[in-house]
């Protein structure tokens, strides 16, 4: 199965998923008509665009107009051609989210059968509903059903993904740019997809293929091992090998070269903008907040515990220390001084208390002093799990992950759920896939009962500030 566009389960899939959308959106639309928390400013400026104002630009938004242009790309040409008026319209700003969910679903969907072409076993019944729980991740799927730059953001990395996936690097760095264009922190998976197609090369799975000067074929055959290949790249450049310099510099062009204009304008970018956030900059200027990590590996564990054996999992982590003792007490130092050096809390994380981390900081962190370290054992555990979980995949592609995960994460000192979605889909995607059908439905029963709960909490679950008389909502 390459394509879905013949499969009958994924056309079930894809239905269901569009009617149940429907009704959420409807639902949450007549309770909530009016723009809500960041709405307000997405709002406000699309429907300046969606009037023809693109010179006005709200200071308090801090990503790029990609949402706004997607939405006026959409909506405009239906209110031209039916003499409707959809563009500025709150229920249809939001269906342009509901757009991106269900394109969404089609994407990881033929991700997911690109990273399994070589399991000839999996059926489309299996794959059909890892997408489908995929596309349904809490986090995500609760922001489709707001005017938020979420749903489009991870639209177009998951594409981009898609296109490196198949070796359509130019492709795949034109949509990296796009996701830009929603949200600046996207860059960093630009960087991914760019260390990504350096691991064949590194690992031997690649040829370099070139032409000598006299025009004859050159060909440099790398080995399985990444450091002797690093070492022979490093000679060869060293002694100015010129039918290994052209055989590189033409791999180069044809495979990285994309990412890297990508790269470089965005560095351009952040040269003019002095920073890179385009509004509110004092509130979002960079810090180094390594307890992100911290919470991303637990907000992982939590994620993934369908699919981990959690009683295997703690009896092997058991057997670990008694071997590696003095590892395990170096790990939880180094995370404990972490935790001492680099916790913050933003301004606007107690300030707000209609999202749900305001209550987890607040009974939890903030309860008593020593509760943040009493968690270091916590994040070893959830560490070694996650570890555990991905054990045969690629080292150098866990540690280019890494890597973009910290430059993703560590500088926003504002510690916010929706940072995570697009690190955990990427991980979520390369788990290596169990036929066990029955983890993949407890999956979707645990995906869709925090869907329920939430959504019914935000619909249902309404309060009012003292010195206000507006309704206020909870969520992510």
């Amino acid at each position: 199965m390459d394509y879905f566009s013949v499969d009958l389960f994924y056309n079930f899939v894809f239905a269901f998923l569009a009617s149940v959308c429907r009704v959420i959106a409807l639902i949450i639309y007549e309770n909530q008509s009016e723009p809500y928390m960041d709405e307000i400013f997405h709002v406000s400026q699309a429907r300046q665009y969606c009037n023809g104002n693109f010179s006005h630009w709200d200071p308090m938004i801090t990503t790029l107009p990609g949402l706004y242009l997607a939405s006026i790309g959409s909506l405009k040409p239906i209110d031209v051609l039916f003499d409707v008026k959809t563009c500025g319209n709150l229920y249809w700003l939001r269906c342009i989210n509901l757009i991106f969910c269900l394109a969404t679903l089609y994407i990881i969907s033929i991700i997911v059968v690109k990273l399994q072409k070589q399991n000839e076993i999996i059926s489309s019944w299996h794959t059909s509903l890892l997408a489908l729980n995929i596309t349904t991740f809490p986090v995500l799927f609760f922001f489709n059903f707001l005017y938020y730059t979420d749903a489009g953001s991870t639209f177009f990395v998951l594409l981009s993904y898609y296109f490196h996936l198949s070796n359509v690097h130019s492709l795949a760095a034109c949509m990296g740019a796009v996701s830009i264009i929603f949200r600046q922190t996207n860059v960093v998976w630009v960087v991914f997809l760019f260390w990504l197609t350096l691991i064949p090369v590194l690992n031997g799975q690649r040829r370099v293929i070139g032409r000598n000067l006299n025009g004859s074929k050159y060909e440099l055959e790398f080995t399985s091992d990444p450091v002797s290949n690093i070492k022979l790249i490093l000679k060869n450049i060293i002694h100015t090998n010129m039918k290994f310099m052209l055989a590189l510099v033409e791999d180069f062009v044809d495979h990285l070269f994309p990412y890297c204009i990508v790269i470089i304008a965005f560095l351009i970018f952040l040269w003019f903008n002095n920073g890179i956030v385009v509004g509110a900059k004092l509130d979002h200027e960079a810090s180094f907040h390594c307890s992100q990590l911290l919470y991303f590996f637990a907000f992982s564990f939590f994620f993934f515990l369908p699919l981990i054996s959690v009683s295997n999992t703690l009896s092997d982590f058991l057997k670990h220390i008694k071997k590696r003792t003095t590892f395990i007490v170096a790990s939880v130092i180094a995370i404990t001084t972490i935790i001492h050096y680099t916790t913050m809390s933003h301004k606007y994380l107690l300030a707000d208390n209609r999202h749900y981390i305001f209550y987890i900081w607040k009974n939890v962190f903030q309860k008593h002093w020593c509760i943040r370290y009493l968690l270091a054992p916590v994040y070893l555990f959830a560490m070694y799990s996650l570890w555990r979980l991905f054990k045969s995949i690629n080292v150098l592609w866990k540690f280019g992950f890494i890597c973009c995960l910290a430059a993703a994460l560590v500088p926003a000192s504002l510690i916010e759920l929706r940072y995570f979605i697009i690190p955990f889909l990427f991980l979520r995607l390369n788990v290596p896939y169990s036929q066990s059908y029955f983890k993949i439905l407890v999956e979707f029963m645990f995906y869709n009962v925090i869907n329920a709960c939430t959504l019914t909490i935000f619909v249902k679950k309404t309060f009012k500030w003292p010195d206000s008389d507006e309704i206020q909502r909870f969520m992510f």
